[in-house]
């Protein structure tokens, strides 16, 4: 989701519902800023945000499509999605100051995600703990289906190292927000 960046201010000190908290970013199913994104598959339910010079492209694979809207600040280039197996309409501006906002939530939540312990193993069923659910993958997550089991205050945070390339389904079970779960791309992925 956003790369760490020691240029930023120190790491959160609140709760860590706080310190996870992703502002105007809750309002996208993907957020991409600074860097490139594929789609080829899905459905992404939600809308979708690109600027900061992020490069889009997409290719028409297994249910590609995005249920929802591509926003951008307007620094974005590529396809913007136009080439899924549903095609996206060209993308709609954003708010002014949206990416600038979502950049800065998505550096902070960054930084503070990345310096949690993780205290969960990865699998095929993942029951949360009540809390917050660390993972942390020096190198690629592995590409297979898994459930998160869990309710409304469970956050899961997956901190990756290397790449996280799947279509493969991840189920939610119980009453666990969307909005609770971060994948985490690290600087060096």
């Amino acid at each position: 989701f956003a790369a760490s960046s020691p240029a930023y201010a120190a790491i959160c000190a609140g709760t860590y519902q706080q310190c996870l908290d992703l502002g105007v970013n809750n309002n996208y199913g993907v957020v991409g800023l600074q860097g490139s994104i594929k789609m080829n598959s899905g459905p992404v339910t939600g809308n979708v945000l690109v600027g900061k010079g992020e490069s889009t492209s997409s290719s028409g694979g297994g249910n590609g499509q995005i249920v929802g809207s591509v926003y951008t600040d307007g620094t974005a280039t590529g396809d913007f999605f136009s080439h899924l197996q549903t095609p996206e309409p060209a993308p709609l501006a954003a708010p002014a100051g949206t990416t600038d906002a979502a950049l800065a939530a998505a550096i902070s939540v960054s930084q503070y995600a990345a310096s949690l312990t993780a205290n969960q193993v990865f699998g095929a069923t993942i029951t949360g703990n009540g809390g917050v659910n660390v993972f942390n993958f020096a190198g690629n997550m592995p590409a297979q289906a898994f459930t998160l089991v869990g309710g409304a205050n469970d956050y899961f945070v997956f901190n990756i190292g290397g790449t996280y390339n799947t279509n493969k389904v991840m189920s939610l079970s119980g009453n666990i927000d969307p909005n609770h779960i971060l994948f985490n791309f690290l600087a060096s992925s």
